[in-house]
């Protein structure tokens, strides 16, 4: 019998889809990894409900209502949210093959787990971590987060049998931070890009562009280093994840004649309706400036909106030290602009080709060409589906 493909809870990944939570206090917040929603539209992909399964819990903080909502959640809403969530995606219910016990995979199939959903929580007490050690079906685990409580993740990855990591970037070769904390790896890491949506067009005509560079991402300091983020803090000598990203804010006066920037301050905790970030129409932005950058965050993974701003034909600015670029088929000065992480450097990156039009003409096309070739839900899906073949 041909193997399996299943995804572990993915009604409370909002990376997947829009979870019940996401619907109710009305998220803003883009689908990273909508390509995996549209395989399982297409029943390419089935669902595995089991351990942990309520994206509630994360919508309140009043203790009687949750103990309320996790007595709902064990003899009612198990079955009852993934119908929920499933009409919240549009997906029809009579094409997806929905199970709720583990032990109906078989050893061939293949379970798609994301660590910092399933994986974050010590083993002792996560009865997701307990349900899947205890599987025998061969796992695809999603790395996306890992940076954060990334001992707690490696713990429990430690103990899985029959494993493989997949992210956007191979972590493996390319982060000195996956290294230390996952030198038992062993296997093959699958890695794949991001799937653009089809609204990021490359609309105005690049000379008609502004000719500053668009800053964009939010980002988040932390005054108090908690164990959740002491491991990557700690490593990279830190107190924000996105450090690019807060230092052009500080200095966005100073550098106001080369950088417009959109980079937002998130407070912990804050409802996301309050965050105006996602309020911005993101595609128009692209389409005003000639260059933009997305300060990477620590951890080696990138962010989605560098390849939205590739294919609306606006020229990336990224860490030339980041080798997922290279892996994707990216040329510093064909495709994008490499540079060393350092303010200075970015400034005099911009001022130079404020002044070389032409030449960054030419990127932006290079660059929007391979956007549109690396960046397509077809192509991403091909290489998705090749590497569950693999193992």
């Amino acid at each position: 019998m041909k193997p399996e493909i299943f995804i572990y809870n993915p009604h409370y990944n909002s990376m997947v889809g829009k979870t019940i939570a996401d619907f109710l206090r009305k998220s803003k917040i883009p689908l990273k990894h909508g390509f995996l929603l549209n395989l399982i539209k297409e029943n390419k992909i089935s669902i595995l409900i089991s351990g942990n399964y309520s994206s509630l819990t994360k919508y309140f903080t009043n203790k009687v209502v949750l103990k309320l909502v996790y007595f709902i959640d064990r003899y009612i809403y198990k079955y009852l949210q993934i119908y929920l969530w499933i009409l919240i995606n549009k997906i029809n219910p009579l094409k997806v093959n929905i199970i709720f016990d583990i032990k109906k995979l078989k050893k061939d199939d293949i379970l798609i787990i994301y660590s910092n959903l399933n994986l974050d929580v010590s083993y002792d007490i996560s009865e997701n971590a307990k349900v899947i050690v205890n599987s025998d079906c061969k796992k695809l685990i999603h790395l996306s987060h890992y940076n954060y409580l990334t001992q707690t993740i490696s713990e429990n990855c430690k103990k899985i049998k029959n494993f493989h990591f997949i992210a956007e970037n191979n972590l493996k070769k390319n982060s000195l931070y996956f290294q230390k904390y996952f030198s038992y790896y062993r296997n093959v890491f699958f890695s794949f890009p991001f799937v653009v949506k089809a609204r990021f067009q490359n609309i105005k005509q690049f000379t008609y562009r502004e000719s500053r560079c668009l800053s964009v991402g939010s980002f988040q300091v932390y005054d108090k280093i908690d164990n959740v983020m002491a491991p990557l803090l700690n490593f990279y000598k830190q107190n924000t994840v996105h450090p690019i990203r807060k230092e052009i804010f500080e200095n966005k006066d100073t550098y106001k004649d080369y950088i417009e920037c959109l980079n937002a301050p998130v407070i912990k905790n804050q409802d996301y309706k309050l965050r105006k970030y996602y309020d911005i129409d993101i595609v128009e932005k692209f389409n005003s400036f000639q260059m933009f950058i997305c300060g990477e965050e620590l951890g080696d993974l990138p962010g989605i909106s560098f390849a939205e701003g590739m294919r609306t034909g606006c020229v990336y600015l990224g860490n030339g030290k980041n080798y997922c670029y290279k892996d994707l088929g990216m040329i510093d000065g064909v495709h994008y602009i490499a540079h060393n992480n350092e303010i200075n450097d970015i400034v005099d990156k911009i001022k130079f080709y404020k002044k070389n039009i032409n030449k960054l003409e030419n990127i932006s096309k290079s660059g929007y060409e391979l956007a549109c070739q690396k960046f397509d839900e077809n192509y991403v899906k091909h290489i998705f589906e090749s590497s569950y073949k693999l193992i």
